[in-house]
């Protein structure tokens, strides 16, 4: 994107790029130095960043997103999903955390080209109003046991019985 080098470096202000209605298939990337930069799409379903990059092409994960921010703090306008199956053993927790409004509250996305497995994806004691199940995929699972979640636990995680 032109205008992103266009735009001031380290800059204590905002500055606006206005991206007209397309679908755009490029990759993103914003460098931390250009600073207080904000995306002004013409509508969620008309402005579309959109690409194909995965790991399963020989890609590290961390170079497969569309758009990438490279700051330390991030205040966007966005929704997202918590996740996506990454195959037949995908299996995440999520627990104790807050959950802002800007994850969709169908929370997991499934993509079509995928065999359906059935992923391990649990969410425990979240608070938030992006913790509301009432939306939720139905495949996902909660717990109130703290003995389930206990498991994924960062003391059991890394020392495991010992």
């Amino acid at each position: 994107m032109d205008a992103l080098f266009a735009c001031p470096n380290n800059s204590t202000s905002q500055y606006y790029i206005q991206i007209k209605q397309r679908i755009y298939e490029e990759y993103v990337q914003i460098d931390s130095w250009k600073t207080n930069i904000v995306f002004i799409g013409e509508g969620m379903d008309k402005t579309i960043i959109s690409g194909n990059k995965s790991y399963g092409g020989g890609i590290g994960t961390y170079y497969t997103a569309t758009v990438v921010y490279v700051v330390y703090i991030s205040i966007i306008d966005l929704t997202i999903d918590l996740y996506r199956p990454w195959g037949k053993f995908s299996r995440i927790v999520i627990m104790q955390s807050y959950i802002d409004m800007f994850v969709n509250p169908r929370g997991w996305i499934e993509f079509e080209t995928m065999p359906r497995v059935q992923p391990y994806y649990l969410e425990y004691q979240n608070k938030g109003v992006g913790a509301d199940l009432k939306r939720r995929v139905k495949w996902t699972s909660t717990t109130n046991d703290p003995r389930i979640v206990s498991n994924f636990t960062v003391r059991n995680f890394i020392n495991g019985n010992k």
